[in-house]
């Protein structure tokens, strides 16, 4: 005797979680993240949101990653804001019209990184690349 041939079907269920977990949020509801620089270099605002480096874009200050280049934010940075051009710090970046400078070399524009300039206590902070080593949300 042959068996009926039953169509198979997929049967599946909502998942409906029983226990909900704040994990990422501190005693007043924040989110807290850890973070750390991973680059080296001049930082300057992407002042003009063009994604390109340029002479519109404003010089920030000098950043130094490093093992001491570790901070606490409050806040998720976003989208990228800043270009940092990695080299030490003196190296000559600049094009001068007697004593005043100018605009940046191109060599130098040409070896930016696009990333993330985050303020902390009157601390400025660099991250080329946001993951869990340079980026981390505080379970608590």
């Amino acid at each position: 005797m042959r068996k009926s041939y039953v169509k198979p079907a997929l049967i599946s269920e909502e998942f409906i979680p029983q226990i909900y977990c704040g994990a990422c949020k501190n005693a007043e509801g924040t989110t807290t993240y850890s973070a750390s620089c991973d680059t080296s270099g001049y930082v300057f605002w992407d002042s003009n949101n063009n994604g390109v480096l340029d002479d519109n874009d404003e010089y920030c200050n000098y950043n130094t990653a490093g093992s001491s280049c570790n901070f606490t934010i409050d806040y998720h940075p976003g989208n990228k804001n800043a270009f940092c051009i990695p080299v030490s710090n003196y190296t000559d970046i600049w094009n001068y019209s007697g004593f005043r400078k100018t605009s940046i070399k191109e060599e130098y524009k040409a070896k930016a990184i696009y990333g993330y300039r985050i303020e902390t206590n009157n601390n400025s902070h660099f991250i080329a690349n946001l993951n869990s080593e340079t980026f981390k949300p505080n379970m608590s």
